[in-house]
Formats: structure tokens, sequence, C-alpha cells
């Protein structure tokens, strides 16, 4: 094999490789309101109550991208860019279980650490965000398709 080959076929090599889409635009980007999304290890700042978030207004920011090939898409990923909205803390008095204290706070205010679950794209229907978890101990966001 001469030096020719053997730089057209590196070359071949090189083209054939997968590479990201790059849209810059708006066409795969998403916006969803997450209904019900699921807190765990609120930790109040005092011992005298019990803790709760009971009501909550969150929206996830999110985008595909593509891994394209020149014959054809060879794959897809999901991220998440951000989460916006508030939660409603409750606090509950220990002996009568009455509402002492209602806090409403901005999602946005803990830097969260994204964790997509596997994300398949049906044959026939829609991808979406199925579950939303926030964990409050670890800053992890868990965010289910």
């Amino acid at each position: 094999m001469n030096i020719t080959n053997i730089i057209n076929e590196e070359i071949k090599s090189l083209l054939n490789e997968a590479y990201v889409f790059p849209d810059n635009g708006k066409n795969f980007f998403f916006a969803e309101q997450i209904l019900k999304p699921s807190f765990f290890n609120f930790e109040a700042f005092s011992s005298d109550f019990d803790v709760d978030v009971t009501e909550s207004n969150v929206w996830v920011k999110w985008h595909v991208g593509f891994w394209l090939k020149d014959e054809g898409i060879e794959g897809f990923f999901v991220e998440i860019d951000d989460v916006d909205g508030q939660y409603t803390v409750e606090m509950r008095n220990r002996q009568s279980d009455a509402v002492e204290q209602e806090n409403v706070k901005e999602i946005k205010e803990i830097k969260w650490k994204f964790v997509v679950e596997e994300a398949v794209l049906p044959n026939k229907g829609a991808l979406g965000i199925t579950n939303v978890s926030f964990d409050f101990k670890t800053n992890i966001c868990t965010i289910d398709f």
C-alpha cells in the first residue's frame, strides 16, 4: 500500500465519523411545565417544624441534538438547559400539625445537576418529560422521558 492510498483511507474514515448537528436556533428547544414534580430531602432551618413542599409551578427547558453521519442520523441526545419557577414550602407545628408558615421559593436559587434518564424516541408518539425529581440534599434533578 502506498502513502496516497493510506492518506485516502484516513480521509474517508475521518469524513465517515459522526458529528453533532449544530442547531443554534430554536428548532429543537422546548419548555415544558411540570405539573407534579417530586421533592426529596428538603431540610428546615429549625427542628421545631415539619417541612413539606406542597405546591409548585416549575418549568423545564430542554433540547435535543443529533449525531449525524453521511448516511443519516446515528443517534440523538437530550440535554436539560434550565429549570425555572417556584415551589411553596409549608412549615407545620410538630404538635398541632397547624401551618405556621409558608414560603414561596425560586427553584433557580439552587444550582441543580441534571440527570437525564434514558430518553427513547418512540416510533409513533411524542417525546416529553414524564417525571421530575428534585433532591435537595444532593442538588440532583432527575428527569425521566
